[in-house]
């Protein structure tokens, strides 16, 4: 009986933490250098759905950089990215980060509008 509980207070308590997410399992969208020479690469981890959008349409997108280096990631990033031909543009804000070998992972999330 007991291991029984044990079992079960272990399955119930493994399905309700949640686990972090790994770039590696999402798309790489983006990779480049910041105006002071680091390098950097951008993770897609949501974008909204998109179908056929038109100039000033927007999108709730959530993104991770990843610096080389350890930095103070900057906040706010101008942001642009284009879907299905449309170019989208907007300013992305952080709301975490943390440092993973000796890099920066930081995530933003904001509101990218259709300029063209």
């Amino acid at each position: 009986m007991n291991k029984s509980l044990t079992t079960l207070f272990i399955f119930l308590l493994s399905t309700l933490l949640s686990f972090p997410v790994h770039a590696s399992e999402n798309t790489m969208i983006s990779d480049g250098y910041t105006s002071n020479g680091i390098y950097y690469t951008v993770y897609e981890l949501e974008t909204d759905t998109i179908s056929s959008r038109a100039v000033g349409d927007t999108i709730e997108v959530l993104r991770e950089f990843h610096y080389s280096g350890i930095i103070a990631p900057p906040s706010p990033v101008t942001w642009t990215e284009i879907h299905n031909g449309i170019t989208y543009t907007g300013s992305l804000k952080l709301y975490n980060f943390y440092i993973k070998d000796g890099n920066t992972i930081a995530a933003y999330k904001g509101t990218l509008t259709a300029i063209e």
